[in-house]
Order: C-alpha cells, then sequence, then structure tokens
C-alpha cells in the first residue's frame, strides 16, 4: 500500500465517524478501515494496539462516570461519546503504529513536497529513534547479565547520552559528506501508486457512505 494512503485513509475514517451518529457504526468504521492493512503485505503489530485498547479503558471509564454525574448527558449520550472517542482513538493509533516513516518521508522528498534537507534530517532522526531503542536494549541485557535484573534506575540515562551523542556526529558527518548542504540528490526506487491503493480509497469511501445511510 502506497504510504500517502496510511494518512488518507485514517483521515476517511475519521471524518466518517464524526458523521455518524449510531454505536454501531462506530466499530463497523473501524474495522472497513483496518481492511486494507489486514489484506495488504504490511504485517500488523498486535501487541501495541491490544496494549493501547486496553489503556484507553481507564480513560473512558473516568469519562463516562464524569459525563453520568457531573453533566446534563443521558446514559445514551455519554455511552455513545464513549465508543466515538475509543473507535477515534484506535483508527488513529493503528495507523501510526504502521506508518512506513521511510517511504512516506521519500515519497514526500520525491514530490518535492519537502526540502530534501529538511527530508534527510527527518529520516536521520528517525534511523536515530531506532539506534537508541537497540543500544537500550543492549545495555539492559548487559545489566541483567552482570546484576541478574534489569537496569530501570535514571543513571541510564547517561549512556544513552553518550550513544545519542555518538550517533549525531556520525550522522552529521555522513551527511555532510554526501553533500546534503549544497542539496545534492540521489537516485531512490520509485514508490509506485497501485491499482490497490485505488481499490481501497474507492471501497472504504463507498462502503462509509453505504454504512452512513443504510447502517443506521
Amino acid at each position: 500500500m502506497h504510504p500517502f494512503n496510511y494518512c488518507l485513509i485514517p483521515i476517511i475514517s475519521i471524518v466518517a465517524i464524526f458523521n455518524s451518529n449510531s454505536n454501531l457504526n462506530y466499530p463497523l468504521i473501524l474495522f472497513v478501515s483496518i481492511i486494507p492493512l489486514l489484506i495488504g503485505k504490511r504485517k500488523l503489530s498486535y501487541i501495541p494496539i491490544l496494549i493501547f485498547a486496553i489503556s484507553l479503558l481507564p480513560g473512558l471509564l473516568g469519562y463516562f462516570l464524569a459525563s453520568k454525574y457531573f453533566s446534563n448527558n443521558d446514559l445514551t449520550t455519554t455511552i455513545s461519546l464513549c465508543i466515538r472517542l475509543f473507535s477515534l482513538s484506535l483508527v488513529s493509533f493503528i495507523y501510526v503504529i504502521n506508518l512506513p516513516n521511510e517511504q512516506l518521508i521519500i515519497e514526500l522528498m520525491q514530490r518535492k513536497l519537502i526540502n530534501i534537507k529538511i527530508g534527510f534530517a527527518l529520516l536521520a532522526t528517525n534511523n536515530a529513534l531506532s539506534y537508541l531503542k537497540d543500544e537500550f536494549s543492549k545495555i539492559q541485557t548487559s545489566y541483567k547479565m552482570r546484576f541478574g535484573k534489569r537496569c530501570f534506575s535514571p543513571m541510564i540515562a547517561i549512556p544513552l547520552l553518550v550513544a545519542a551523542s555518538r550517533c549525531a556526529h556520525t550522522i552529521s558527518i555522513s551527511l555532510h559528506s554526501r553533500g546534503i548542504s549544497n542539496n545534492h540528490t540521489f537516485r531512490q526506487a520509485k514508490i509506485s501508486w497501485t491499482s490497490f491503493d485505488n481499490i481501497s480509497i474507492i471501497s472504504i469511501v463507498i462502503i462509509n457512505l453505504i454504512i452512513h445511510y443504510i447502517v443506521i
């Protein structure tokens, strides 16, 4: 699926949820929005989605109790708002964590929607976050091998800061040596908009219209 679809599909779904007034429609729109991810080649990350969904429950429960006892909303309206908030949050989160960041940035640079300096800076930041994540795992593994437990002390920030400084220095030298400061361009594989992307967008729009005007 094209990187732009990871932005277009959730926007379409969010608009559909806002324009709907039925508790049944909200989960239906949510399910329809993730169908392209389920049938696409990109593998979904189910565990973070489950953790995020569970973490939403205390907030929604607090909102439900506050709306029920401290506002004039009736029970049906309060439940409807809770389901709507849950659906909006989940559809946004699912596409954010599955967003192909590098492909999206490269596509924006290819279409000249962002400057090449900004694009490569974003790519460097994305790679730096992955590098720091690996460094954190290495530190935890080393600490566990030595002391038999994981380290959750604030002192772990010191080696992470050292790793971040080293990473930033290496990336700056790499970008400068490649001529990024002089707006040099580079050959990148073209990301094509396929028929699957057209079918996904058109199908989601049509199904959302059917849900809105028929399944109420």
